[in-house]
């Protein structure tokens, strides 16, 4: 039918033909699976063919549809959530174009779960992705280092450049 019909009023101008869709079904009744073609015989036959070539295409892109939405959840410590994400999202952006997949991280700062959605194989990417990252952060050490508190502005810098420029160059969380 399309939006607004405007798929129907396109082959009925087209090709000159009556398309009659039934109504949405009452409640426990049946749906009909058919539509009526009012026309010239052979105007009729080639809308059918139309329609089946439409009717191929919209079952193609149902089943990308469904291929598209598979999902798989990892679970992963919320102390690296943000370490994934990235400064202002730019790890988990670059991720998400180079893998094609959406990423949805829970909203409870405690949950540890973490949803792909995509294709099977980009996802599996994904995940792999993720893992090599946590499995990278893990590796990390934490460590707490005694800094006299009026060095602290000098380290931090302006704006904090100075503490982002120590932690790149070095490779360091803080």
């Amino acid at each position: 039918i399309g939006q607004k019909g405007a798929g129907l009023q396109e082959l009925t101008s087209k090709y000159n033909i009556n398309i009659k869709v039934p109504q949405k079904p009452a409640e426990g009744e049946e749906p009909t699976n058919s539509i009526t073609l009012i026309g010239k015989a052979d105007i009729v036959e080639s809308v059918v063919g139309v329609l089946d070539e439409k009717k191929k295409g919209w079952e193609a892109d149902a089943e990308d549809r469904k291929l598209r939405n598979y999902t798989e959840t990892i679970e992963v410590d919320p102390i690296f959530h943000s370490k994934i994400i990235g400064y202002k999202g730019e790890q988990i952006n670059a991720l998400r174009l180079e893998h094609d997949c959406r990423v949805n991280f829970p909203k409870d700062k405690d949950a540890e779960q973490i949803t792909m959605i995509g294709y099977a194989d980009k996802v599996a990417a994904m995940k792999e992705a993720i893992m090599a990252i946590v499995a990278s952060l893990e590796a990390h050490v934490f460590q707490d280092v005694l800094i006299a508190q009026k060095c602290h502005p000098r380290i931090i810098g302006s704006r904090g450049s100075g503490i982002r420029k120590i932690m790149k160059d070095y490779d360091v969380e803080s």
